[in-house]
């Protein structure tokens, strides 16, 4: 284990001791803190609030982008919890399933399930409930650090869920998932790298986006899903929303298929916009002739 390792072990440990509801309040303070210091994360959610939200007042973006920081440090803060406390009491705080009977439908058919779950809220929980309901692998990023990978693979394959790296062979374990009626999940709101992905509009501006989950819904016979968890204010617990995916998300088109897959997201993130991750250069990589963003 790396001091890195080792560290990061020791914050998520003690955190996983503190009351819920207390991690939220100090979450919500330390981010009004952030949200108050320049830096770089408050910058980049301004700046994507106006990109994307250019109807709303200055005054209305300014609560989203504190509420944003809010929200960023909570997520934080609870993956000790998840992570280390008993799953049935992690479960307990799940008041609703909201599209209950299309995740079991989908579930059910017994093709596999492809789902979308963008960076919204705590996508930490889902991956350590969804293995109590189906066979789930979950692709993921490796980090630099071996040390943060150990600690990042140990809390979140706990409870059944099987991680794959996000690069060529991962990319074959995952076809090969969903052929045995598995359920693959996969964030899909982050920015392709350039020469790998596709530009479609999010929030109406051009966003270079990955294709993976495209061509998984095209080469496949399995049932899309978008999902995402709600936080609910004081640490009163947490709600599921599934929802089905735009039917052009299978589209042999890619162009047409990506635009799919991010209306997809933003509908998602339409819902509780404050809970999404807009500390992120969603944008940072533009068209050609295309000016910079940020």
């Amino acid at each position: 284990m790396t001091v890195q390792g080792v560290i990061l072990t020791c914050f998520l440990r003690l955190f996983s001791i503190v009351p819920l509801r207390l991690l939220m309040v100090a979450g919500t303070t330390l981010g009004s803190l952030l949200y108050r210091i320049p830096n770089r994360r408050i910058r980049l959610a301004r700046r994507n609030i106006e990109l994307c939200f250019p109807e709303l007042e200055p005054g209305r973006r300014e609560l989203l982008a504190r509420d944003c920081m809010r929200s960023m440090v909570q997520t934080f803060l609870e993956i000790g919890w998840f992570w280390y406390q008993k799953p049935e009491r992690i479960f307990g705080l799940i008041r609703n399933i909201h599209g209950r009977e299309l995740f079991e439908q989908a579930c059910a058919a017994g093709q596999g399930v492809l789902l979308a779950a963008p960076h919204l809220g705590s996508w930490e929980l889902m991956g350590q409930y969804l293995p109590s309901q189906i066979e789930t692998v979950i692709m993921y990023k490796r980090p630099d650090d071996p040390g943060v990978e150990q600690v990042i693979i140990r809390g979140r394959e706990r409870t059944g869920v099987k991680l794959i790296p996000a690069d060529g062979k991962g990319v074959r374990q995952v076809f090969q998932a969903i052929r045995n009626g598995q359920l693959v999940g996969i964030l899909p709101d982050q920015q392709a790298k350039l020469g790998m992905g596709q530009f479609a509009p999010f929030f109406g501006i051009e966003a270079l986006t990955m294709v993976l989950l495209s061509k998984l819904a095209q080469k496949t016979d399995c049932k899309v899903l978008f999902a995402w968890i709600e936080r609910l204010p004081g640490g009163a617990g947490y709600d599921f929303h599934f929802s089905a995916a735009p039917a052009q998300i299978s589209d042999p088109d890619l162009r047409i298929s990506v635009t799919a897959l991010n209306q997809g997201v933003e509908q998602c993130v339409r819902q509780c916009p404050a809970q999404y991750q807009w500390g992120y250069k969603r944008f940072g990589i533009r068209p050609d002739g295309e000016p910079q963003l940020y």
